[in-house]
């Protein structure tokens, strides 16, 4: 099994047979970065689960809905199997109950510390090239004003033993943030910045906050008006 056939498997792992859920298993043995991407699919899924809110729909909601779904009512044009139309639709109607995030509020950022952390750490496994490097940029928040007009605090990690090698702009999710990759013995380290507004959940100030997902651990802290997620 190659890494695409992995990730298509990752994808229908619910449906697939036996024999390709052993060559998924087997794969992961020998690929770090597939079994990562597993870790994380699995913490994803908790997380999920953790979080729906089960709410029972009024009675005789769903029974009105699968009356009032009717095939005539559509062009035939489709050709649409109308015999799964109310499955379908109750179905739609199950996610819109169970939907935790559903309301008002559709502005950009971010609910819980998990949900950041796991953002935050698929950008880190990505991998993409900086915009600068340390040694090209001497005001690191001068080049972020001018060329992104984002204006942030970098933080003090040279006296912890950090190297700084580069930057660039990136987006979680809606969010902007600042990208800094920082280097310690021998590893990469990634610092994420965004304003403190972006955050919807409580986090007091100058505290940090600690999440392991598989190999990878994510701290966070606010101070200075910002938010900081450093993935090691």
């Amino acid at each position: 099994m190659t890494c695409s056939d992995f990730k298509l498997w990752l994808v229908e792992k619910e449906f697939a047979d036996t024999g390709a859920t052993a060559g998924a298993r087997t794969h992961m043995r020998n690929c770090a970065d597939c079994r990562i991407l597993y870790e994380l699919d699995e913490e994803l899924e908790a997380c999920i689960r953790a979080d729906l809110l089960m709410v029972e729909p009024p009675p005789g909601l769903l029974r009105k809905i699968e009356a009032g779904i009717r095939p005539a009512t559509m062009k035939k044009a489709f050709h649409f199997p109308w015999n799964i139309a109310p499955a379908l639709a109750v179905a739609a109607l199950v996610m819109l109950f169970m939907n935790p995030f559903r309301g008002t509020d559709t502005s950009p950022g971010f609910r819980s510390m998990d949900q950041v952390s796991q953002v935050v750490l698929q950008d880190h496994l990505r991998q993409v090239p900086m915009s600068f490097a340390a040694a090209e940029v001497v005001d690191v928040e001068g080049w972020f004003a001018k060329v992104h007009n984002i204006a942030f605090t970098m933080p003090d990690l040279g006296k912890q033993g950090y190297t700084l090698v580069g930057g660039r702009k990136c987006e979680l999710g809606k969010c902007d943030a600042v990208y800094l990759l920082y280097a310690k013995d021998g590893r990469r380290v990634s610092v994420f910045i965004l304003p403190e507004t972006d955050i919807k959940f409580p986090m007091t100030e100058g505290q940090s906050y600690g999440v392991q997902i598989a190999q990878s651990q994510v701290k966070l802290w606010k101070g200075n008006g910002q938010v900081h997620a450093m993935v090691i």
